[in-house]
């Protein structure tokens, strides 16, 4: 579903949710929604359960915070991608929700722009992301030269690192 694409606002999100998306929650497997500046943990608490749910593009989606991860952590637990580019709110809290959620499939995490995002959640990506290919921690200002050489040390499989405009 490419709610981007198809220029959803937040009513047409709700009015899905309240029909069709429900009853085809088990066979969604993608989920475009950046940009959508209307997405916010409230409309993401009212998502159903997403079983087959392998990517989830939430990058410029600024009113998605820590809860609606962790609501996120409780309905999508076999992604392969996920993307967060240029979110301001979360925090290593709701990242490492996400991640701790997650089957080991992932593929591929976008945390570009996310500020507040530490060493602890690069931590958490490496014992739970073994299988990571692409990561990207660009204008991640708080993750270090320790979690960047974790990720090199420790993810055998990644083939794309973006470290653009790092603090250090």
């Amino acid at each position: 579903i490419n709610f981007a694409a198809l220029g959803v606002d937040r009513i047409t999100f709700q009015r899905l949710l309240r029909s069709s998306l429900t009853q085809s929650s088990a066979s969604i497997c993608e989920i475009n929604a950046c940009f959508c500046q209307w997405l916010s943990s409230a409309e993401l608490r009212a998502l159903p359960k997403l079983p087959s749910l392998h990517t989830l593009n939430l990058d410029g989606c600024q009113s998605v915070d820590d809860d609606g991860l962790l609501l996120l952590a409780k309905r999508c637990q076999k992604l392969r991608s996920f993307s967060l580019y240029w979110n301001v709110k979360v925090t290593d809290k709701g990242v490492c929700q996400i991640l701790r959620a997650q089957t080991e499939q992932l593929h591929a995490l976008n945390f570009s722009g996310c500020k507040h995002l530490s060493d602890e959640s690069v931590q958490r990506l490496v014992s739970r992301a073994q299988q990571l290919e692409i990561l990207d921690l660009t204008r991640c200002p708080k993750v270090t030269e320790v979690g960047v050489r974790l990720v090199c040390e420790c993810l055998d499989r990644l083939r794309v690192l973006r470290l653009y405009a790092m603090a250090q």
